[in-house]
């Protein structure tokens, strides 16, 4: 992409003087300190700068004031001082007012740039400024943005609220970051935004094109004069109005608000096109985010009724989507489904033919850069980009017959499974998310190297293309050497999701973790020998719940214990029971504390589990989908997390929550921000990972900025229940701490220093406390924490 020319016109420092003096860069040069005058050199030579050899006076204890300096192509450090301007060029450079006098200018260019910053009157461009463009009525200094990952990392020991602030002028909220004393800034960009201002730095959002990486076509009809409106191409997470400028172009191009007028030369060609060189933008009033649109050649419209253009079925944009583990290398891109597949493959005729699937009218694809810490990433969007509702809802609502599937399509256009899989933990799922009874949401998390990614190979990058379909399923419950397996029999191998709840009735004199293990119908045959082997069955366990001592416990009124768990049509579930204790504390099968339940009473649609020492519950098959709060509890199968990574940041979940406590002891509990279920954490720099259990965690972890301000300081009295609402604008994995007795106790076992986990899932986004350091009596009722989530809005961001 072309794009206009940049660099300081000399009225856009603020105070600076009149006429500002260049430093050249010189070939070899590393460092430039304004301050001091001192240059360094790639091989550790070092010169003083004499300040009347550029015409300037040393000001404000600052050698070089009022310079003017582009740095090189590679990766350069410049310190500023006072009224200058400093541009990073091409490269990664770092960028310091860590001894600014104000009124300085930080620019780092194009590149993934970092910036070491406080409190001073400067103003910092992440990307680019502006001097070429040919629409008017910019601001001064407008920045044009580069599209790199920078990082501001920000000291704010010096915050003064009477001075003034600085300025980023072209902050983009889901690309670049902040680090504020170390911790980095998360959650909606109100949230970042907030956090930045209260270190003493105002930041405007850059505007976003949506679908980053979309080219949107710019049809062009020789000889005749056409508009074309941008209105929809992108927005602003400010809510600062956008108009559209023409970055570069003819001069027949011109552009009025949000649309573009122009008039093409009569005598026009395809050939022509290559030669244009047409790069817009989208201004909120300080930066202007660049495209280049598609330039196509269009036919003068005749004489005659007009004829509105068909859009095309072939290929489409999918703007509406969120991504959590990873930055997409381009638009979402929908595409015709029938076109991709193959009838003639042998997996296309028993999905399509045999078992009747129905595939969407729509594939999804797209290809995304994982963060190095992360090995798959999840995608979700509204479900009808790629499946019409009509295929499972009807005058009376949702068909019950009626369930979700999910397949790749590799190249030669042959179907593979990607719908959820409990045994590889990644695949399709579907959520009714606005409580109307019907799904209307999907979440697709995708593994590096996994089946569905294009590539197939462990290398950081996951894609492929894949469509939702639906399948008339009449799947029952089926019971052989105490397995209990869920199949349609007329179709026992069609990979359909099927929703179970489990519905805790009656609980034991002791805290005892309730678990399961899936099997795939293939294991079935080896059922006992894998069964036998503790290291199979800790592998699979995921936790279901924790049923808690059947006396002497606090709870809210009307509580319940209930888990949504999902199996493919045809796959094997056995539950167990570990008492007093969980399942990764057994090293032998053959430990009295570990159990497997017998189902008992079993028909097609439901069975009853019970035990020895009294806990009883009921799984049911469910014709419905799973709502909201399945959605946010959907890995607590494998710790006691909140999952709100597949909400964008401007969305807000409502609903309430409620403490109960059965404890002697004063317990002060919250919740802080992970990468993921296993709690990981960005330690202090920003950049390095740390998971329970590395040095550094609990500081890392626990830092203000890390906290959830909204889910801090929860306390109530001992046999006491308090209620109340709650509305959570989150986008990453929330998990509990407690502070008790000076101790702090986490959800994860290597994170305390007794090894023990202190809090157990006790049922859907409901968490119990274990207070005492050792486990104690291991009861985990000191403090119940539930959350009820029933309602999600979007909230516009403040401007």
């Amino acid at each position: 992409m072309q794009v206009p020319a940049t660099g300081f016109p000399h009225d856009v420092v603020p105070g600076a003087p009149g006429s500002i003096a260049r430093i050249n860069w010189q070939a070899g040069w590393q460092e430039l300190d304004l301050i001091t005058g001192l240059v360094v050199e790639s091989n550790g030579a070092q010169t003083l700068l004499d300040p009347a050899a550029f015409g300037v006076l040393p000001r404000n204890g600052i050698q070089l004031a009022g310079v003017q300096v582009r740095s090189s192509a590679g990766s350069d450090r410049i310190f500023v001082g006072v009224g200058s301007s400093v541009d990073g060029g091409a490269g990664a450079d770092a960028l310091f007012n860590s001894e600014s006098r104000g009124e300085n200018w930080l620019v780092g260019g194009i590149g993934p740039d970092r910036f070491f910053l406080r409190q001073a009157m400067d103003v910092v461009v992440g990307g680019s400024l502006i001097t070429g463009t040919r629409t008017g009525g910019l601001a001064p200094g407008a920045a044009l943005v580069d599209g790199e990952a920078d990082q501001f990392l920000i000291d704010s020991s010096e915050r003064d609220l009477s001075a003034d602030p600085l300025r980023i002028n072209d902050f983009e909220p889901y690309r670049d970051v902040a680090l504020i004393d170390g911790v980095l800034a998360q959650g909606s960009w109100l949230a970042i935004r907030q956090a930045l201002e209260a270190a003493g730095v105002i930041a405007n959002a850059a505007p976003e094109i949506l679908a980053a990486g979309n080219r949107p076509t710019l049809t062009l009809l020789p000889g005749v004069e056409s508009f074309q409106s941008f209105a929809t191409l992108g927005t602003d997470p400010d809510n600062d109005p956008l108009r559209l400028v023409v970055l570069e172009g003819p001069d027949w191009l011109a552009s009025r608000d949000t649309t573009l007028n122009f008039t093409a030369p009569a005598g026009l060609t395809a050939a022509d096109l290559a030669g244009l060189d047409i790069t817009l933008g989208l201004y909120d009033g300080k930066a202007v985010t660049p495209f280049v649109p598609e330039l196509a050649l269009g036919t003068a419209p005749v004489a005659g009724p007009e004829t509105p253009p068909q859009p095309s079925e072939d290929d489409t944009i999918i703007s509406a989507i969120h991504v959590y583990g990873g930055i997409l290398r381009g638009p979402v891109r929908g595409l015709a489904t029938g076109a991709r597949v193959s009838a003639s493959s042998m997996n296309n005729q028993r999905f399509i033919a045999a078992d009747g699937f129905e595939l969407g009218e729509r594939a999804l694809d797209f290809t995304l850069d994982l963060f190095p810490w992360f090995s798959q990433a999840t995608v979700s969007f509204d479900l009808a980009d790629v499946l019409a509702e009509e295929l499972f809802s009807g005058p009376n609502g949702r068909q019950p017959a009626r369930r979700f599937g999910y397949f790749s399509i590799d190249a030669s256009g042959a179907l593979a499974p990607l719908i959820y899989d409990p045994l590889r933990r990644s695949g399709a799922r579907f959520y009714d998310r606005n409580g109307d009874g019907i799904a209307e949401f999907l979440s697709f998390s995708l593994a590096d190297g996994g089946s569905g990614d294009r590539d197939g190979l462990v290398n950081g990058v996951v894609g492929g293309v894949s469509a939702a379909a639906v399948v008339d399923l009449n799947p029952v419950f089926s019971l052989s050497n105490n397995l209990l397996t869920l199949s349609d029999s007329s179709k026992a191998s069609a990979p359909a999701s099927l929703v179970l709840r489990a519905s805790l009735s009656n609980r034991a004199s002791t805290t005892n973790q309730i678990g399961y293990v899936v099997l795939d119908s293939s294991e079935v045959a080896s059922a006992a020998s894998l069964l036998a082997d503790p290291s199979f069955v800790k592998g699979r366990a995921q936790t279901l719940f924790s049923s808690l001592e059947n006396t002497d416990v606090t709870l809210p009124s009307g509580s319940g214990f209930d888990r949504e768990i999902l199996l493919l049509n045809g796959q094997s579930i056995r539950f167990f029971e570990v008492r007093d204790a969980t399942i990764d504390q057994i090293t032998s099968l053959n430990d009295p504390r570990f159990r497997f339940l017998a189902p008992g009473s079993v028909t097609d649609a439901q069975a009853l589990l019970s035990s020895t020492s009294g806990v009883r519950f009921s799984l049911s098959l469910l014709n419905s989908d799973q709502g909201l709060n399945a959605l946010i509890g959907q890995e607590q199968g494998m710790a006691p997390v909140l999952d709100f990574s597949n909400f964008a940041p401007t969305e807000v979940v409502s609903g309430s929550f409620v403490l109960s406590r059965e404890a002697d002891i004063d317990s002060i509990t919250g919740f802080y921000r992970t990468l993921d279920a296993q709690g990981s954490v960005f330690s202090a720099d920003g950049i390095t990972v740390l998971r329970p259990g590395d040095a550094g965690y609990a500081a890392a972890a626990l830092r203000s900025d890390n906290l959830v301000r909204d889910l801090s300081n929860l306390q109530v009295a001992d046999d006491q229940t308090s209620t109340r609402a709650i509305s959570v604008s989150e986008s990453s994995f929330l998990a509990p701490f407690a502070r008790v007795n000076g101790d702090t106790f986490f959800a994860f076992g290597a994170a305390n220093s007794d090894g023990l986990s202190h809090f157990r899932t006790l049922g859907t986004n409901m968490f119990g406390l274990e207070d005492t350091k050792g486990g104690g009596d291991l009861d985990f009722d000191d403090l119940i924490i539930g959350f009820s989530f029933t309602s999600l809005s979007t909230s516009p961001l403040l401007a």
